[in-house]
């Protein structure tokens, strides 16, 4: 297993399970791509992208959609398989699941790039042609948390108007159980308290999709009938990580493990 830990680079997406399955034949390479679900929006650029990248090169990508079903996205990678794709480059549904899928390339030998979504280590561990290709989320969230640290240090006479020296704050996150959403929540707020700062959550909340925007619409209501907000701060990444400081808020319930309304 090779894990390849930086942000999505379609180009190596494309050129890595060629570079794996050794000297290319002459003409068109074929590689098959799923996408866990095209009505997502992040991924629709995703895949966007990837068609862009496979057009300035003699690869020919067939993106297929696996509509946030695992049982579906098997089927595909089965199709991929009996058409002779040279590789496959795989968002999977479910990460803990993508096990089938290595067993499924391995005796057919195509390598996969994993991509977004990280198998299970065990998983990338079954054979050497087995890549994965994403960011180092610790370190996104470590970054957040520290630009709301040195917000929160230079501004923190303002801010702090019950003087209480607490950081209460609302979570919003991504997708429950994303490996790159729950590091991000857990290293923001890790960096956070490195610094000294004092925190107390108020709820944490699924940011998943269109739902999103229900949610949004509505925790930014409720805010609004807070007669004593501090701070609203939104990062610009798949998950949302939003910080205010309130002389107190009325309970907000947990909606930790689902994405329903």
């Amino acid at each position: 297993m090779r894990k390849l830990s930086i942000v999505l680079c379609l180009a190596l997406v494309i050129a890595a399970p060629v570079f794996a399955q050794g000297q290319a034949e002459k003409g068109a390479i074929e590689i098959g791509s799923a996408i866990y679900k095209f009505d997502d929006t992040f991924m629709t650029g995703v895949k966007n992208a990837i068609v862009a990248a496979a057009a300035e090169t003699e690869a020919k990508v067939d993106v297929v959609d696996s509509m946030n079903i695992q049982a579906t996205q098997n089927e595909k990678v089965d199709l991929f398989i009996t058409k002779g794709v040279k590789a496959m480059q795989i968002n999977p549904v479910d990460r803990t699941a993508a096990g089938v899928i290595i067993d499924k390339a391995k005796k057919a030998n195509i390598p996969v790039v994993f991509f977004n979504r990280e198998p299970l280590a065990e998983d990338m561990a079954k054979w050497d042609k087995i890549y994965y290709v994403g960011a180092r989320a610790e370190e996104s969230g470590t970054m957040s948390g520290q630009i709301i640290a040195d917000y929160w240090k230079a501004n923190k006479a303002t801010m702090d108007k019950n003087n209480d020296g607490v950081l209460q704050y609302v979570m919003l996150k991504g997708e429950p159980g994303h490996q790159d959403a729950e590091l991000r929540t857990e290293y923001s707020i890790k960096n956070l308290k490195d610094n000294g700062i004092k925190v107390e959550k108020l709820a944490k909340i699924p940011a998943c999709g269109t739902v999103l925007r229900v949610r949004k619409r509505w925790l930014l209501s409720s805010l609004h009938r807070a007669t004593r907000l501090k701070l609203f701060l939104q990062t610009m990444m798949i998950w949302l990580l939003v910080l205010l400081k309130l002389s107190r808020l009325p309970v907000i319930s947990e909606m930790e493990n689902s994405c329903r309304l």
